[in-house]
């Protein structure tokens, strides 16, 4: 098994449910509960792993039936997220994902701050011409995935290294592609655990960026921004020796560790083509979807033109 995250011991997981308002006896029971309503939802391809119920409970706060929700939001917007995105495929084993993370790198820091906060960096080193913001965004949401079964971590904190960015890099950015992000994120994960994004690096063209931005997400999100000058003021918030070395960290170096989470992402291979297998068949739902303005109507998603 490759080890990309730090391990967590039994007592790190429960200081973090703990601090979360949760206990593993608590947990357990919860875990128990949305697997006997799986069982009534014969249009869900699956039971999820205990660990993914896990992933989902404390992303919904350990609400069971906002878990449900997100659970069931998860299998009925993966299945349709090719054709959403324009895609043949969103498995991050694809030769075209992986190519690609080499170019755009999407990397949780294997150390979290004082055990509850993971880090996440992100950074393009392509040329303009190779920016693909839909690949990113679907190799993020992978990465998640993985991480929902994984990684035990009270709130995220994101790392945008925008070195290297040119004008024309934003510009294949639009309204659209933010607002599909955000919404499915809220939708699948979560942007309630988000803690902070911090920007470094900034090219001159990240007030076009961030125009783009304050337009496509709410002030709650824009109040957790943060635009860095200098490195010293990001390890004001972040730790410098969990950074990777890259900025004058004690972790690896980004290149590494992007090579070490290809590999776990290819140790997942069978679990992402299971899923690309999966349908969710709306004629057994229970209930039926209420309208989306945003997807669509009822589970038939509309495709998203992002121009």
């Amino acid at each position: 098994m490759v080890q990309f995250l730090e391990e967590t011991t039994n007592d790190q997981k429960s200081k973090v449910l703990v601090r979360l308002g949760m206990t593993t006896n608590n947990l357990n029971n919860d875990i128990s509960a949305i697997k006997s309503w799986i069982k009534t939802q014969p249009h869900l391809p699956e039971t999820p792993s205990d660990n993914t119920i896990r992933g989902f409970l404390i992303m919904s706060k350990f609400s069971i039936e906002k878990a449900k929700t997100k659970i069931d939001a998860f299998y009925t917007i993966w299945c349709k997220l090719p054709g959403l995105l324009h895609l043949e495929t969103v498995n991050p084993t694809s030769p075209i994902q992986m190519d690609y993370a080499d170019i755009n790198y999407f990397i949780p820091l294997p150390k979290q701050i004082d055990e509850f906060c993971r880090v996440s960096i992100l950074k393009f080193l392509g040329r303009d011409a190779e920016a693909n913001p839909i690949l990113t965004f679907v190799w993020t949401l992978n990465v998640f995935l993985v991480r929902v079964q994984e990684d035990v971590s009270g709130r995220d904190v994101f790392i945008l290294d925008l070195s290297g960015c040119t004008f024309k890099h934003f510009t294949k950015i639009t309204p659209t592609m933010i607002k599909m992000a955000v919404q499915v994120y809220k939708k699948i994960y979560t942007t309630k655990l988000t803690a902070a994004l911090h920007f470094i690096n900034c090219p001159p063209a990240t007030d076009y960026l961030m125009k783009i931005v304050k337009s496509a997400i709410n002030a709650k999100i824009l109040n957790r921004i943060f635009v860095h000058k200098t490195l010293d003021t990001l390890y004001e918030s972040v730790p410098k020796s969990i950074l990777p070395r890259d900025y004058g960290g004690g972790e690896k170096s980004l290149k590494e560790l992007n090579d070490i989470l290809k590999s776990k992402m290819m140790e997942y291979k069978e679990y992402f083509n299971r899923l690309d297998s999966f349908k969710v068949n709306e004629d057994l739902r229970p209930e039926k979807l209420p309208n989306d303005d945003f997807f669509g109507f009822y589970g038939n998603f509309k495709q998203l033109d992002f121009d």
